[in-house]
């Protein structure tokens, strides 16, 4: 969908915490990374591969992100661009059930048999 859909206008954002699951033919489509702190080697090496006009001492602030911050990275970007990314007005629910308030409700007493 990425290779076809680029010639008739088709946008696609994709979003991963880790880079190098993303494949290489993928990744060569893309013209535009936002790319958050990026501690692991192998993720920084990946994005560095995406794009071409990156080199090692312009990546090498990556890790170094502090949280909300982010480096937009691409060809119409001739230096990644830091950008700070204000909190959400309204915080998304994104917390998962929580299983311990149910745990133990309804247990059938222990005997001693």
């Amino acid at each position: 969908i990425a290779k076809e859909g680029r010639k008739y206008g088709l946008n696609i954002c994709l979003s991963t915490q880790r880079p190098r699951d993303i494949t290489e033919g993928v990744l060569s489509q893309m013209g535009t990374l936002i790319v958050h702190r990026l501690t692991n080697d192998r993720d920084r090496e990946v994005v560095e591969r995406a794009c071409g006009e990156i080199d090692r001492s312009a990546s090498a602030f990556l890790p170094n992100l502090r949280p909300g911050e982010a480096a937009i990275i691409g060809a119409e970007f001739p230096i990644p661009l830091t950008i700070q990314i204000r909190e959400p007005g309204m915080k998304p629910n994104s917390d998962g059930p929580d299983f311990q308030e149910h745990w133990g409700k309804d247990k059938p007493a222990l005997t001693n048999t």
